[in-house]
């Protein structure tokens, strides 16, 4: 079964680090997306009919709000690339809230060449709405932590800027649709949130890019390795990667290239974002472990042979009130090739918002607990799992 799951897994997840989820793929503000420029942007906040801004350091402006009459009758946002007779360089997160509370207002948003950065929390390409895979998953309230919560995508917007630029880079390594400014240049792949996951196979489609001819597909085993040609589509329209006969627990990543042919040879746009897929290993069996936890339950076992690269352990704690199997709160600790993993609590499914809530093990009390092994798919933005069969049943008494 496929499960969509954007923040990731709440289970234990031992992903090798070759293959790990970065922390941009869970979050509309990835770390590598702008911090540096962040602390810039210290001078004095100001503001004119559309835009909040800061002059930086070094004169130059960072735009950190927008007011709704930034939007003009065709949903266009253009951002200037001067104000105040100072150049525009920067967004900043502080712009978030705007270009998701209006995400269904905005069609394009229009960036000149002066702006170099964009902030990873700027909210472009993301909506105001709580993702609720999010919160089934991790088990936090509407109401609480989560640093304000994971936002549903918005891939219907599109990002107008030139290439080479920190905007396409925004709109590459977030999904959001690019139209670039340069008339010959050959636009991005841009990946679609659909991508699918099955025992040995994979499929992802991507947007239509401007003035291509086809695609290439790049394959690489891990991150220390160069990425290979592994196939050409020709056809702009052929937007569809179908995977088969992959491996069992197998875990590579790919990148695709759009190419426009011309006299002097094929012409590529940028590189897509990375998307990875890994490969279910198999079923494992589990059993009581000598290693005793502070609290909770433990057992162990012992990693597939077949393991060539990261997957993820779900775990599972059978609740006797909803009469339901639950995602488990987990630690570990390993030895060479043998697991002992320790069980605090788990997230019940709630009748009343059908997302979950943690709840520890009671001390004394017997539970049920199970295991499987997921093969994931990731992209930047967007993360599936295939669980493979569940483990046998272990019946443990909590401390």
């Amino acid at each position: 079964m496929t499960k969509k799951l954007l923040a990731g897994l709440l289970a234990l997840s031992m992903t090798a680090s070759a293959f790990a989820l970065p922390a941009s793929a869970v979050s509309d503000a990835p770390a590598d997306a702008g911090e540096s420029f962040a602390e810039e942007s210290v001078g004095k906040v100001k503001k004119n009919s559309k835009f909040v801004y800061r002059v930086n350091q070094d004169g130059t402006v960072s735009i950190c709000d927008l007011t709704k009459k930034a939007i003009n009758s065709k949903g266009v946002v253009t951002i200037p690339s001067k104000i105040g007779g100072k150049k525009v360089v920067y967004l900043d997160d502080g712009t978030s809230d705007f270009f998701r509370k209006n995400w269904k207002k905005i069609k394009i948003v229009d960036i000149p060449k002066t702006v170099t950065g964009i902030y990873g929390g700027a909210g472009i390409g993301y909506t105001d709405e709580v993702d609720p895979d999010y919160y089934y998953m991790y088990g936090k309230s509407l109401n609480g932590g989560g640093g304000g919560g994971y936002y549903k995508r918005n891939q219907k917007v599109k990002i107008k800027c030139y290439k080479n630029s920190g905007a396409e880079q925004y709109a590459i390594y977030h999904n959001v649709q690019c139209i670039l400014k340069d008339k010959s240049a050959v636009a991005p792949v841009i990946i679609k949130d659909n991508v699918k996951l099955a025992k040995t196979a994979a499929k992802v489609t991507w947007f239509e890019s401007a003035n291509a001819s086809g695609y290439q597909v790049f394959e690489r085993d891990n991150y220390d390795e160069e990425y290979k040609l592994l196939k050409t589509i020709t056809g702009k329209s052929n937007t569809t990667l179908k995977l088969t006969g992959l491996k069992r627990g197998e875990g590579k990543s790919y990148m695709i290239k759009a190419f426009k042919k011309t006299s002097g040879g094929k012409k590529f746009s940028s590189e897509s974002a990375f998307f990875n897929v890994i490969t279910n290993p198999g079923k494992v069996t589990i059993s009581k472990t000598s290693i005793v936890a502070d609290s909770g339950v433990g057992f162990q076992f012992e990693d597939p042979k077949n393991r060539t690269s990261g997957y993820d352990y779900l775990v599972e704690v059978y609740d006797s009130a909803s009469k339901k199997w639950c995602r488990a709160s987990c630690s570990y600790y390993s030895e060479d090739a043998v697991r002992n993993v320790f069980v605090n609590g788990f997230y019940d499914n709630s009748p009343n918002t059908g997302r979950g809530y943690f709840q520890a093990l009671t001390p004394g009390k017997k539970y049920k607990v199970r295991m499987c092994i997921a093969g994931s798919m990731y992209t930047s933005t967007e993360y599936r799992t295939y669980e493979g069969a569940y483990s046998n049943t272990l019946k443990l008494k909590a401390k």
